[in-house]
């Protein structure tokens, strides 16, 4: 049963319908909009099974998401935003998390997700690139323009622990063929939940 201290885990969904992100391949159907929402489902449906913990996924524009985020105050929070990246070279590979360095439980929140996360990835040669810190000199100066412009705007702009996951490059055949599997980005979405799960048993408790 869900109580006052259950921690509501915000997931929010990246791009929008009119701006879909890179694809798989480059202009096909599989965009980073659509990917990304397996794996915000699989996070949210990994945060109902847990009795301490709930999700709500949110949608809106990102300056609209973390608007609803920081006025939200009946519960424990956190939140996360799931993301793929397309590389200048098909070289480019691997998957990272990015959380702002001013932000201590960020930063755990982010390096228990990316131990969990590296489970769905083993064996795939798909590198794991650490957990990015994110500091003042990306920050935005506070318009929609800019907010849109600079996605580390999420998380330095929370009131809350938050942080944003690159789960692979689009743009590099390896990671692109394993990403395309939906058993696969159900894994990675899971894992991250687990992580999400940790973090709060371990580091919070």
């Amino acid at each position: 049963m869900k109580t006052i201290d259950t921690t509501t885990v915000f997931v929010c969904r990246c791009h929008s319908e009119e701006n879909q992100g890179a694809s798989i391949p480059p202009g096909g159907v599989l965009t980073e909009w659509n990917l990304a929402l397996q794996l915000d489902l699989a996070i949210n449906a990994c945060m109902w099974t847990h009795h301490d913990t709930e999700a709500q996924l949110l949608e809106d524009t990102l300056p609209e998401r973390i608007n609803q985020i920081n006025e939200y105050t009946r519960k424990p929070k956190l939140a996360i935003e799931v993301h793929f990246n397309a590389g200048y070279s098909p070289a480019q590979s691997g998957f990272h998390v990015e959380a702002y360095q001013g932000s201590r439980d960020s930063l755990a929140l982010a390096g228990y997700v990316l131990a969990e996360m590296a489970r769905a990835y083993r064996g795939t040669g798909i590198p794991n690139n650490g957990v990015n810190r994110v500091n003042r000199d990306y920050r935005w100066i506070g318009t929609e323009k800019s907010y849109r412009a600079n996605r580390q705007g999420f998380v330095m702009g929370t009131s809350c622990p938050a942080i944003l996951v690159e789960a692979g490059f689009l743009t590099n055949p390896r990671d692109a063929a394993y990403l395309e599997d939906r058993s696969h980005r159900s894994d990675i979405g899971w894992q991250i939940g687990n992580g999400i799960i940790r973090y709060l048993r371990e580091f919070k408790k």
